[in-house]
């Protein structure tokens, strides 16, 4: 059974720490209630119509377009997505798989609301560290469950 109750969490964020530390909270908390290797945080800049990472784990900085990929269709949708064969999948952009060489094979991927209840960013969940490598509906809903408690943080995800 996973861990639900994530005022823990809560009280990082809500103390005067840095926004880099908050942001890395909300990452070890999700990569340790989903046995993921990473988490990565992208939000959306609509002036230049991008998302970019607010966090990616090993890895220094990263840019999207906000007009297609993986990213693109959970923001448009506001849907969390679960994607157990990530290669697979018609949206994935390999790009940065192609520049890094770190290979994502399962992810689960979900909108980053803020208080008006209007998305701002995407979280990505990658790869679970299971022997069958799946992201389940129960993890699924762990993720809903801890975006749901640190929407009214948000406004740290922009740096804010």
């Amino acid at each position: 059974m996973l861990n639900t109750d994530f005022t823990d969490l809560e009280n990082v964020l809500k103390t005067d720490i840095d926004f880099l530390e908050k942001i890395r909270a909300i990452s070890d908390t999700i990569k340790v209630a989903l046995k993921a290797e990473r988490c990565t945080i992208f939000i959306h800049d609509p002036k230049t119509k991008t998302f970019w990472s607010a966090y990616i784990e090993g890895i220094s900085y990263v840019e999207l377009p906000d007009d297609s990929g993986i990213v693109h269709e959970i923001y448009a949708q506001n849907q969390a997505q679960i994607i157990n064969q990530v290669q697979a999948n018609e949206d994935y952009n390999n790009s940065v798989e192609k520049n890094t060489g770190y290979f994502i094979h399962s992810m689960i991927a979900a909108p980053i609301i803020d208080n008006r209840k209007t998305p701002i960013g995407v979280i990505q969940i990658i790869n679970k560290q299971t022997p069958d490598r799946y992201f389940s509906d129960a993890d699924k809903e762990v993720v809903s469950n801890i975006l749901h408690h640190i929407n009214e943080y948000t406004e740290c995800l922009r740096g804010q």
